[in-house]
Order: structure tokens, then C-alpha cells, then sequence
């Protein structure tokens, strides 16, 4: 009787078999999985960093290999700037068997003054950009000549100035 219960105690071969395989495909699951959360970034990024009063820049705030559970507050901007417009995109790639997902904010922003403005550290998700400064000048004198005079060319009587300096 005795040898009958240490066989009913003892795992049969299959199940033993069954049961490593099972730890090791969870084991191998969390490896793999790890680098995707190691990968998870959020970057802040203007398309440039310098330029002139009335002009408009795009600023992309950009989640990388991640789901956002919140959206971004983007109210600390207001204070230099205006936000024309805000879109949403989103962009997944698969290189050599890897998927990169990609999520992106893209502003348009107008600065409200001339000088070197601090775009500042954007927050989502326990992640966090870096500052960026943005450089704002008054236009060059040249270019507000220029400007003026295509928006004089229309109308039939230019000033003498515009006609100096237009073509």
C-alpha cells in the first residue's frame, strides 16, 4: 500500500514535462516582454529652435512604446505661448520582427514676446521631457520691407519705398 501512495504523490513524467515547459514559456514571456518597457520614452521636440515674432513652430511631444493612461497637460505652454493647434497621431512599425508603437501630440505654437523662451518639461505618465528653448526675434528689417511690399504688390499704387526696394 505504501509504494501505490509515494507513486500518487510522485508527478508522472508528462506532467513534470508539462509543467517546466510551462515555466519556462513564462519565464521566456517576461523577457521578452521587458525590453518593451525598458524602450518607453517621451520625447519634446521642436521642428526649430529659432524664430521670428508672427511665425507659427510645430512642438511634437512623442510616447514611445507605451499607452498613455492620461493625456498631456499642456497648460504650462500658455504662459509663452499660444497654442494654434493640437492633433493626435499615432504610427506602429514592425523592423526585423520588432513593433514600435508611436504615439504623438503635434502643436502648433506663436510665441507671445521676443527673447529666449523655455518650452518647459512636459509630464505624462511618470515620464518626462526635457526643456527646450526656443530663440524669438523681431523680424530683420529687410524682411519687414519684404513683407510689406507683397502685401502692397496686390494694389495698384506701391509706395516709394516699396517700389526701391521690390521687384
Amino acid at each position: 500500500m505504501d509504494d501505490r501512495l509515494a507513486c500518487a504523490r510522485r508527478p508522472a513524467p508528462a506532467r513534470a514535462r508539462l509543467r517546466c515547459l510551462a515555466a519556462a514559456a513564462a519565464l521566456l514571456a517576461c523577457l521578452g516582454a521587458a525590453p518593451a518597457f525598458a524602450a518607453a520614452s517621451l520625447t519634446g521636440t521642436p521642428d526649430r529652435t529659432e524664430i521670428e515674432t508672427g511665425e507659427t513652430f510645430q512642438y511634437v511631444l512623442s510616447l514611445k512604446d507605451a499607452a498613455p493612461r492620461s493625456a498631456p497637460d499642456f497648460s504650462a505652454l500658455k504662459k509663452d505661448f499660444d497654442i494654434v493647434d493640437t492633433r493626435r497621431q499615432s504610427r506602429t512599425s514592425v523592423v526585423n520582427g520588432e513593433q514600435t508603437s508611436r504615439l504623438e501630440w503635434v502643436l502648433t505654437l506663436s510665441p507671445k514676446k521676443t527673447g529666449d523662451l523655455v518650452i518647459p518639461s512636459i509630464a505624462l505618465d511618470g515620464f518626462k521631457t526635457e526643456p527646450v528653448t526656443v530663440k524669438v526675434e523681431a523680424p530683420t528689417r529687410a524682411r519687414r520691407k519684404t513683407a510689406s511690399c507683397s502685401s502692397n504688390s496686390t494694389s495698384r499704387t506701391r509706395s516709394r519705398s516699396c517700389r526701391a526696394t521690390c521687384p
